[in-house]
């Protein structure tokens, strides 16, 4: 039997401390096999609360990259466990 190789999920709740402006409301995951190992990107599905939209834009990139940086960072970590 072959393992997938794509995930999707819906995030019903989020408790992400000093983001209450930042909604993720969705995921999905590709696992693409590389040489001896797995490479593993995430796509996110996200809602801000702050306006006007092209303002914030860079902060809510920066609060999306951190999330993406410690679920990549935690998902690396228990792999090598």
């Amino acid at each position: 039997m072959e393992a997938p190789w794509s995930m999707r999920l819906t995030i019903n709740r989020t408790h992400m401390p000093g983001r209450h402006w930042l909604d993720f409301e969705g995921a999905a995951y590709q696992l693409q096999p590389e040489g001896n190992g797995t490479t593993v990107s995430r796509t996110t599905a996200i809602r801000s609360g702050l306006y006007p939209t092209f303002y914030w834009r860079y902060f809510v990139r920066m609060g999306v990259e951190a999330e993406h940086r410690y679920i990549m960072e935690d998902l690396a970590r228990r792999a090598d466990q």
